[in-house]
């Protein structure tokens, strides 16, 4: 999503005097009740070299007058002047400003002027076009304008947010808001002027560019080592540089000078339930684990979690406190951002993964989906609400042969009659695909069980709901899959592979396909069901 900021150059004192420059457009008015103000073109920009002694403010507006450069360059100057006078021919013209020759634009001494009213402490306030003209010639390093990729907003309001900068401009203002934008230009923002940008956690899933998907993700040393980690920055947010793009690098601008984006496109609901849903970087995940000291609460929660397994497999200490941590942290972000529900993209966490702290919460009925996936979340969501049970948000597979379901994953929950009922068994083993080692759930689904497989589609209106028995947990090895596993019988299934509704359906203990035919038709949801 592209974000909108606003652009802020040393702001300087609070004014009385405010400008406002034009091109072309010259009747239009700023109205700033019991505020005094001149208006001069951009002619007038150009001649007067004195702009900070006279103002403290300019407003910049947009011009709209074609390429950006004509600001600067003017139209051509071939022809007869094109005067802007009042005269008896013309006698609503030149009311508020005249000139002999619109021709003329900023011009290079125009554009130094403006350079030295900033750095004088002035504040410039541009917009649309004009913003881009700042851009161009230097008055907001760090910062460049967003690829469209075909968007079009022409003359469209959209919905806005602050974010989390504090500034004196967004205050008053109710979460989110509304603003105008003529044709959809937003921002980017850097933390140096220029170079080549650095790799983002966003642009490279493997650090280490080595290898294929279903490779470790490892560094060719003599041993086993980590791959460094890539930065993440949301869209309204400069990318952290790393030690490497600091180090002498002239590019770099000074914390104090670099840009900010001062309000961002609101979060976006979920059509359906109408549900706000707000997205963090992920590196504040990790700041939060990282800043996480483990307490003698989380000791006692490291040890109970060790003693009710059956058994530990290829687990260290520090790796089960690792989890208590993650816990801990995912706790810390969903208090701070009063969510109801969480998704985090987890797989890349490395020892930071939240496996445990999933499978804790989703027991107690606070819905946590892994990999960032929606639909999941939605759906776990759903079970919890609607039926009072976790749910196990799985990859699906299909035993063609015995016309059998497979469901593996990593984050089970162990109460899987709801937060009341009796724990079921369960094994500590390691997440099945990365380095370094981090705990995962292996939980033995109860043989015989009904269950029931559901999926809610977002966007789609459609709702997925089949009812089934759990034949057996598979042991591993030889059974691969993470790390918690069942195979379920789908009944009056013919072909299991067409229950197929895509990736990370959720997994209920209990008989609800029913219930969820009936939801489904109140809310005249399409529904793919076997009751």
């Amino acid at each position: 999503m592209k974000c909108p900021i606003i652009l802020q150059h040393n702001a300087g004192r609070v004014s009385q005097r405010v400008i406002r420059t034009n091109f072309f457009n010259k009747a239009t008015i700023t109205w700033c009740s019991g505020i005094r103000y001149d208006y001069i073109s951009t002619q007038d920009v150009a001649t007067d070299a004195r702009l900070r002694s006279r103002y403290d403010v300019i407003l910049f507006g947009p011009v709209d007058a074609g390429p950006v450069r004509q600001i600067v360059d003017g139209l051509p100057m071939w022809g007869n002047a094109m005067p802007w006078k009042k005269t008896a021919l013309t006698p609503n013209l030149g009311r508020i400003d005249e000139t002999d020759d619109v021709r003329p634009g900023l011009g290079a001494r125009g554009v130094d002027n403006l350079k030295r009213f900033v750095a004088d402490g002035g504040l410039l306030v541009t917009a649309g076009d004009t913003a881009e003209l700042a851009i161009e010639i230097g008055l907001a390093p760090g910062v460049g304008i967003a690829k469209r990729d075909g968007l079009r907003l022409n003359g469209t309001l959209v919905r806005a947010q602050a974010t989390e900068s504090a500034s004196p401009v967004t205050w008053g203002y109710a979460k989110p808001f509304t603003v105008y934008t003529a044709e959809g230009l937003s921002f980017t923002l850097s933390q140096q002027a220029g170079g080549r940008p650095p790799h983002s956690a966003d642009d490279h899933r493997r650090p280490t560019g080595r290898g294929g998907p279903d490779d470790i993700d490892l560094p060719q040393t003599a041993g086993f080592g980590t791959p460094p980690e890539l930065p993440h920055a949301e869209r309204w947010q400069a990318l952290p540089l790393s030690d490497e793009h600091r180090r002498n690098n002239p590019r770099v601008i000074p914390e104090a000078l670099r840009p900010r984006a001062l309000l961002r496109f609101a979060d976006a609901n979920e059509l359906f339930f109408g549900m706000p849903i707000h997205g963090v970087p992920t590196d504040h995940f990790n700041r939060m684990f990282d800043d996480v000291v483990v307490s003698s609460e989380m000791e006692r929660l490291a040890r109970a979690v060790r003693r009710r397994a059956r058994r530990v497999t290829d687990l260290s200490q520090d790796a089960i406190r690792d989890a208590v941590r993650s816990h801990a942290a995912v706790q810390r972000i969903m208090e701070l951002h009063d969510a109801d529900a969480i998704t985090i993209e987890c797989l890349m966490l490395k020892h930071r993964k939240p496996c445990l702290s999933f499978a804790l919460n989703n027991g107690n009925l606070l819905p946590c989906g892994c990999e960032n996936d929606l639909n999941a979340t939605l759906t776990l969501m759903l079970g919890a609400n609607c039926f009072g049970r976790g749910g196990f948000q799985h990859n699906p597979e299909f035993d063609t042969e015995q016309n059998l379901y497979f469901a593996s994953h990593c984050t089970c929950t162990t109460r899987l009659h709801g937060p009341r009922g009796k724990e079921t068994a369960y094994d500590l083993r390691p997440f099945f695909h990365q380095m370094p080692q981090t705990l995962a759930l292996d939980v033995q689904w109860p043989r015989g069980e009904t269950v029931t497989l559901c999926k809610y589609h977002s966007g789609k209106q459609q709702l997925d709901a089949w009812r089934g028995e759990v034949i057996s947990s598979p042991t591993s090895p030889p059974t691969g899959g993470c790390a918690t596993r069942t195979l379920v019988k789908i009944e009056g299934v013919t072909d299991v592979c067409s229950v197929y509704g895509g990736p990370h359906p959720v997994l209920y203990c209990g008989d609800f396909a029913r219930h969820l035919k009936t939801l489904a038709q109140l809310y005249e949801l399409e529904i793919r069901t076997n009751c």
